[in-house]
């Protein structure tokens, strides 16, 4: 009985005839094994910690343009101050622009002056909390960013991204 049991059934596992060169091959079963608790650990470490990767900022990012060119263009400024009288800018030459929006209020405005040219932008916003996860806390994002007073004049100022991100490179056109 016991001969025509295993004539029958065959092992599950033969062994090849000739060596097997490859990884899928019998002669390295233990490096399969290996290799596969291998990406199981690195693939479940790396999901032990939540992402907290924040991409928002609080800055406005200006870029000054020449209405005849429509080419970058850099404006000499006596000084760019914020609603509090804090200045941001004294006496520089600038092509671009950081303007911080406050966190805390819906609403910031800036002031420029040329020589005697005095103008204004203010831009509002609605703030919005979001938690990424129980780990990384909440965040304030700046949402729904827009100019609502504009005295460079008509058509001088255009939006190019309204998201306020580290990645943004431009905001806003203004034309001079």
């Amino acid at each position: 009985m016991r001969g025509k049991f295993s004539e029958k059934y065959p092992p599950a596992d033969p062994i090849p005839q000739g060596p097997k060169t490859y990884i899928c091959g019998f002669k390295f079963r233990v490096l399969r094994a290996w290799l596969l608790i291998f990406v199981v650990l690195i693939v479940t470490s790396c999901l032990e910690e939540g992402d907290c990767l924040v991409t928002n900022s609080t800055l406005v990012r200006v870029n000054l343009k020449s209405v005849k060119s429509r080419k970058d263009s850099t404006i000499t400024f006596t000084s760019v101050r914020l609603a509090n009288g804090t200045e941001l800018y004294a006496n520089k030459a600038l092509a671009n622009l950081e303007l911080p929006v406050d966190p805390g209020k819906t609403a910031s405005s800036f002031f420029f002056q040329r020589g005697d040219i005095k103008d204004t932008l203010v831009f509002e916003y609605r703030n919005e909390t979001i938690v990424i996860s129980p780990d990384c806390g909440a965040y304030e994002f700046q949402k729904d960013v827009k100019v609502t007073t504009n005295t460079f004049g008509r058509d001088s100022v255009r939006w190019v991204n309204n998201q306020l991100s580290k990645n943004a490179k431009v905001n806003v056109e203004v034309f001079f």
